[in-house]
Order: C-alpha cells, then sequence, then structure tokens
C-alpha cells in the first residue's frame, strides 16, 4: 500500500493521473471541500476510456459525497464507513468492495 494525503490525492488527479490502485488514505479522510474542483474537472474527463482505478485500495471512512465517478474501478475497495452520498458512480466496478 502507498500513504497517501487528501492533500497528494487531490494534486495526482487534478495532473491527469487515474490508477490508485491499493492506496491508503488515513482514517475518515474528508474530501467534502475538494468536491467542487474535483467534480468541475472529472466532469471534463473522458473517464469512460481514461477509467478511475480505486483498486484494492483502503479507504475506512472516505467522505466524497457527490463526487463524480463514473466507471471507477473500486473493486476490493475497504470503505467501510464511507460516506458516498449522492455520489454519481453510474457503471463504476464495486465488485469485492466492502
Amino acid at each position: 500500500m502507498v500513504k497517501l494525503s487528501v492533500e497528494e490525492l487531490t494534486e495526482k488527479i487534478l495532473s491527469g493521473e487515474r490508477d490508485f490502485s491499493k492506496i491508503q488514505l488515513p482514517d475518515f479522510s474528508s474530501l467534502v471541500y475538494l468536491i467542487p474542483t474535483l467534480n468541475e474537472y472529472l466532469v471534463s474527463q473522458d473517464l469512460r476510456t481514461n477509467q478511475f482505478s480505486l483498486r484494492n485500495s483502503y479507504l475506512y471512512g472516505i467522505k466524497i459525497p457527490g463526487i463524480y465517478l463514473p466507471f471507477a474501478n473500486m473493486s476490493g475497495a475497504y470503505m467501510s464507513r464511507a460516506n458516498m452520498s449522492g455520489a454519481y458512480m453510474s457503471r463504476a466496478n464495486m465488485s469485492g468492495a466492502y
């Protein structure tokens, strides 16, 4: 696992990185205040062909309400106690996520 802070993750997303497989965020990380900036960027991207991956990542208690992540691969991600209310995750792969 690669440990990242919320700030590092955000910087990488906004610079075009898409593969965040096997990352670990601190417990109960909140991206709430970053959602408008992230969504503005993500909506402008072709996430169907350049999919966002959080496969097998540790995201315990992550707070990402309203995030825009269609087609994301979140298979095997540990997201217990996550808050993703209102998230747009059409066709996301959540198989084996818990």
